[in-house]
Parts: structure tokens; C-alpha cells; sequence
């Protein structure tokens, strides 16, 4: 029986584990003092590490790395006014680090380095050849990595290498009630030189103008305190429930020897 019995106990403490709190996502050697300062501030923003700021391209030149939005438009059929333009597709696109970008309706055309009107003049002549008549558009994106209590955590690209948190803000889902929003934290630089923020945005000068994300920001938004507290107790309950059931087994096993 004492096999039975270290199995019971190594058991109970794989349940044990897997519902305790978990810990936090995106931990940083700054949170306590961060969230120390912010309250002691009671509102805005604070930060710590190394200053970090975006790089500029002032050469605006495609460079590998970057993303673009492709729009591809043909002019209305003959007998309409050929100022009108029809929408073929809308594509986000990658360059690659070999300089490539791969088009779903062209193949692969090297354009890293290029300045950004060559590669539309490039880019277009590839359509042309294909669509007749066509006219192609290409915008920079810039990534923002948003993770955490968020409807649909990932990529979010906009046209912008640095935005204000109102424009950010349809992405956080703002409506529901689990996302703790007098607490973002904002991780922006590598992993061996990044800079954290805490940023309180239910602070309105804060929300429209006061901070600005970065291209490459990575924002992590956690869980109110009430919804990690209900969670946790949904766990130490589904705990307790498998102990009792536990003890019965047992109880059971003894009766029949």
C-alpha cells in the first residue's frame, strides 16, 4: 500500500500545481518598484531601464523587416469615368530578411533597400502585367504587440511609427471588465536593454497626448484583481473538490481489506 500511497500524494501535488497561481506574464525586475511609484503619483505614467527610442529611417527606404499594405485597383469598365478606381485586394505583406517579398498574385520581388517610390513603381509594374490597366498603393505598417486580457491578443499593424494610446485603444477592448486598465505595462527596446512602463490609462491627458507607444512596443494588459481572485478560488475549490474524492477512494480501498 505505500506505493499507492506515494502515488496519491504525488498525484495531489501535480493537481496542486497545476491550480495555484500562475505566475504573471512578462515579468521585469522593475514591476514592484513601477507600481509603487505609480500609485504614489496617483496617475499617468512612470518608467524604468535604459531610455530607448524608436530608429528613424530617414531615408525612407523599404528595409527588410518592415511590413507594407498593398492595395491593388483596376479603372471602371469602359463607358464609366476612368477617374473611378475598383479595389482588387488589400494585402499585408512582409520583407523579408533576404530583401524578398512574396505577392499572392506576382511571386517574389526583391525590394529591401529600395526607397518606397521605386518600390511602388516596381511593385505596379508587376501588376500591370498581370491586371491590365492597374494601379497599386503601398503603405508602411508598423507592428504593436498587445498581449494579455485582450479579446484577440497578437499583431496589430498601423501606419504609424509612433501613436497615441487613444488610437490604440479599440484593440484592448476597452468594453470588457476583466482587463485591468489603471495598470499597463508597456515593454519597448531588446531584451538586454528594455525600457518598462506603467501606465495608468484611465488618466485622460495620459490616454490622448501625454505618452506615446513605438513601433515595436509590446503592451501587456493584466487581469483586474477581482477576476484573478474569483479564478484562483474557482481553482483552490476545484482542489478541494478532487482531495475530497481522493480521500473517499481511499476510504473505500481500507473498508474492503
Amino acid at each position: 500500500m505505500r506505493w499507492k500511497a506515494c502515488l496519491g500524494v504525488l498525484l495531489l501535488g501535480w493537481v496542486a500545481s497545476g491550480c495555484g497561481k500562475q505566475a504573471d506574464l512578462f515579468r521585469t525586475p522593475y514591476d514592484r518598484a513601477l507600481q509603487r511609484a505609480l500609485r504614489k503619483q496617483g496617475g499617468g505614467w512612470v518608467s524604468q531601464g535604459p531610455l530607448t527610442q524608436a530608429s528613424e529611417d530617414a531615408s525612407g527606404r523599404i528595409l527588410p523587416g518592415q511590413f507594407l499594405r498593398v492595395v491593388l485597383e483596376t479603372a471602371q469598365p469602359l463607358g464609366e469615368e476612368s477617374s473611378h478606381w475598383t479595389v482588387i485586394r488589400v494585402d499585408t505583406l512582409r520583407v523579408y530578411e533576404d530583401s524578398l517579398v512574396y505577392l499572392p498574385w506576382a511571386g517574389g520581388i526583391r525590394i529591401g533597400g529600395l526607397p518606397r517610390d521605386s518600390v511602388q513603381k516596381l511593385l505596379e509594374g508587376a501588376a500591370q502585367r498581370i491586371f491590365v490597366g492597374a494601379r497599386l498603393r503601398v503603405y508602411p505598417l508598423y507592428p504593436y504587440y498587445i498581449f494579455g486580457a485582450v479579446p484577440q491578443p497578437g499583431t496589430v499593424f498601423l501606419d504609424r511609427r509612433k501613436v497615441s494610446f487613444v488610437e490604440i485603444l479599440p484593440f484592448l477592448g476597452a468594453q470588457t471588465r476583466e482587463a485591468d486598465f489603471s495598470q499597463v505595462k508597456i515593454l519597448r527596446g531588446n531584451v538586454d536593454s528594455m525600457q518598462v512602463f506603467l501606465v495608468d490609462v484611465r488618466d485622460v491627458p495620459t490616454l490622448i497626448y501625454d505618452f506615446h507607444l513605438q513601433s515595436g512596443d509590446i503592451l501587456y494588459i493584466q487581469q483586474r484583481g477581482i477576476v484573478r481572485l474569483r479564478l484562483e478560488l474557482q481553482n483552490y475549490l476545484a482542489l478541494i473538490g478532487l482531495l475530497q474524492i481522493a480521500n473517499l477512494l481511499l476510504f473505500f480501498v481500507y473498508r474492503v481489506r
